[in-house]
């Protein structure tokens, strides 16, 4: 059923037949499932009319999925027309029936013209057999087409199905085995796939170096490394990334995952200096202020006196700098908390300003277990609101002061 036909049953009016462009969309309907095995807007659960009729119409403002992405031998031309007759709105579909018929008749084989009818009815209803001839006269004779496997990759990528993007890239990589770009498209796709399952960043990281080798560039360096990272490979990591600071591709992003990895190996000065200029390349990065305030604490644990008080103050002030960058977090509480809490050992009057840090934490969604054997609270112990918050209903535990590793671009 059309979208306004399916607006007015929701509205408990009548929808007005007289209006072809109505017809179309049926037609566009019963195309797509010839075509394709299924209905272009899928099954919706039945419970009253009106609630099936503005669960479809939901759909239907979202498009029907592609045809050629479910049926790659339609053809490109008529896949685009039964999606324009799929169009929600009534002024972006065909005008008429005839209009599809002179688009279709140079692409087909001939039809006889119908007879003219004085009756509308009776001229709809030949106009959409006339479609229907056509469209199956256009389909019999049309010469088979298989897409291209990059092709379909590249249709499976904007449908963002990173499985059958690697499906299809096997396929022209195997074709053409000493084509960079296939060899970074195939790298990509299992990056994203890498989000859900981590077993494809590997591969990822793989892809990368083969696709820098075919063609080399930074960017690509740059990549190959960040994939080693989540990979928790760091010396591929860190040899990736200086490489492609090496090319001359220097971003934010990149100082800052070699600020990260400096600072695994503890090496502090390197690691702030990375962090450092990767400031210097972008003043509003939220993440790598909040990475120097951990650096930072880190620093000032080890550390006595005067200097420690030294690395607690500047990363307090990089904490509050990251959280007014960016939309308040659990996490960015929590961080200034710990800073905090360290502080209030020589300057109590910050035992207060911690505690509402840990409030904020735990109002969005930070729940108590993460802090309340964390030895830098101690100092927080007697007081009555942290005893209350430690005491509150538990959550998932959090992974505490994890890093944030950019990607390179």
């Amino acid at each position: 059923m059309p979208p306004e036909h399916l607006l007015a049953v929701a509205q408990g009016g009548e929808a007005d037949d007289n209006d072809e462009r109505s017809d179309l969309y049926s037609t566009g309907v019963i195309l797509y499932e010839l075509l394709t095995g299924r209905h272009p807007f899928g099954p919706v659960p039945e419970k009253t009319a009106e609630d099936w009729s503005l669960r479809m119409l939901e759909k239907q403002g979202f498009g029907a999925p592609s045809i050629r992405a479910l049926n790659p031998k339609v053809d490109a031309e008529f896949a685009k027309i039964i999606h324009k007759c799929l169009e929600f709105e009534l002024e972006d579909r065909f005008a008429s029936a005839g209009e599809i018929v002179d688009r279709l008749r140079p692409r087909s084989a001939p039809v006889v013209k119908p007879r003219r009818r004085k009756v509308l009815l009776g001229a709809a209803l030949a106009g959409m057999a006339a479609v229907c001839m056509l469209a199956f006269a256009f389909l019999w004779n049309r010469p088979s087409e298989t897409p291209s496997p990059k092709a379909l990759a590249e249709e499976s990528i904007r449908l963002m199905q990173w499985d059958r993007a690697v499906e299809h890239l096997n396929k022209a990589i195997a074709a053409e085995p000493n084509q960079g770009d296939l060899r970074l498209a195939r790298a990509h796709a299992y990056r994203h796939w890498g989000e859900t399952d981590e077993s494809k960043r590997l591969f990822a990281a793989n892809d990368f170096e083969k696709a820098d080798e075919l063609a080399p560039s930074g960017l690509t360096k740059a990549w190959a490394g960040f994939m080693h990272h989540l990979q928790k490979s760091d010396r591929l990591a860190s040899n990736f990334y200086e490489r492609a600071l090496a090319a001359d591709f220097r971003t934010s992003a990149l100082w800052n995952n070699l600020g990260l990895l400096y600072k695994q190996r503890g090496d502090y000065d390197r690691a702030e200096s990375a962090f450092n200029s990767a400031l210097e390349h972008d003043a509003n990065e939220a993440a790598v202020y909040r990475n120097r305030a951990l650096l930072f604490l880190e620093r000032s644990l080890q550390a006595d006196g005067d200097e420690s008080a030294k690395w607690l103050t500047r990363g307090s002030q990089d904490a509050q700098t990251a959280l007014r960058l960016r939309p308040a977090s659990g996490q960015l509480h929590f961080d200034a908390a710990s800073l905090l809490a360290q502080q209030a050992k020589t300057n109590p009057d910050l035992i207060e300003p911690a505690v509402d840090h840990l409030t904020q934490a735990v109002q969005l969604g930070f729940g108590p277990q993460n802090f309340a054997d964390d030895k830098l609270f101690e100092k927080l112990e007697a007081n009555p609101r942290f005893l209350a918050l430690r005491n509150g209903p538990q959550v998932p535990r959090a992974n505490l002061r994890a890093a944030a590793v950019l990607p390179p671009a």
